[in-house]
């Protein structure tokens, strides 16, 4: 009477392994529109540095089976971005199905590149003294 649901049974306990997965991938840096670069420099590109909460996850696996990560992020992000803004997210999935997500943040923040910014970098480089070595 209960012979299918034995061999279905078997079957999964057979090929199927409860597993551990840590969430876990790098992430780009994203390029900020209008902010202002942590250098300083007036000529470079402003980023912002991307993270992820690192978490854990069990899922019943067969052997080989691994979750595919895919960062759901914009190209650029505006100015002024603050420290722990959602940037986007990244979906891991098995086989096309979503299986864990996690939210994506800004590591840092970055100010925006105003004419007032422009004027003290100026003044830095043209105005102040180098330091004396002693």
């Amino acid at each position: 009477k209960w012979e299918d649901t034995k061999a279905l049974v078997r079957y999964g306990m057979e090929h199927y392994h409860r597993k551990e997965v840590t969430l876990q991938t790098p992430l780009p840096d994203l390029p900020v529109k209008g902010g202002a670069p942590a250098s300083g420099r007036l000529g470079e590109e402003a980023l912002v540095r991307l993270e992820a909460v690192k978490s854990r996850v069990t899922l019943l696996l067969r052997e080989g089976e691994e979750l595919v990560p895919e960062a759901e992020l914009p190209g650029t992000v505006d100015a002024p971005v603050r420290r722990g803004e959602k940037m986007g997210q990244v979906v891991w999935t098995l086989d096309g199905q979503v299986m864990a997500s996690q939210k994506v943040t800004a590591a840092r923040d970055v100010e925006e590149r105003t004419p007032g910014w422009c004027l003290c970098r100026v003044m830095e480089r043209f105005f102040v003294c180098p330091a004396e070595d002693d």
